[in-house]
């Protein structure tokens, strides 16, 4: 079992950017994901998508969500990812960084 906790990214205002996609012959559980907002008042949005797809109104787990000016959240995935699967975030203004911390188990 390994342990991810350096996947980080601070996407640019209203650009979704995949954080996380899932290795052949691993799964992730346990995972959670820090939302930092590093300057005013923002948005973010948190899709799962199986298999790489495009993303689709389904694959939300967060969607607009608020987040006050320098604050974070913390959002934990009680999903299993598999081959493929992708964590794409994205913040409506650019304020905001992710951070995904989890357990990679091999398959």
């Amino acid at each position: 079992m390994s342990y991810i906790t350096a996947l980080q990214a601070k996407p640019a205002a209203a650009t979704p950017v995949d954080l996380y996609t899932c290795p052949f012959n691993v799964a992730l559980v346990s995972s959670t994901l820090i939302i930092c907002n590093q300057a005013g008042a923002d948005t973010f949005r948190i899709v799962v998508s199986p298999n790489g797809a495009g993303t689709a109104a389904e694959m939300y787990i967060a969607y607009d969500t608020a987040i006050s000016a320098n604050n974070f959240a913390e959002v934990t995935i009680g999903i299993t990812l598999t081959r493929g699967d992708v964590i794409r975030v994205y913040s409506t203004l650019g304020n905001c960084s992710f951070s995904l911390f989890g357990k990679e188990i091999p398959q």
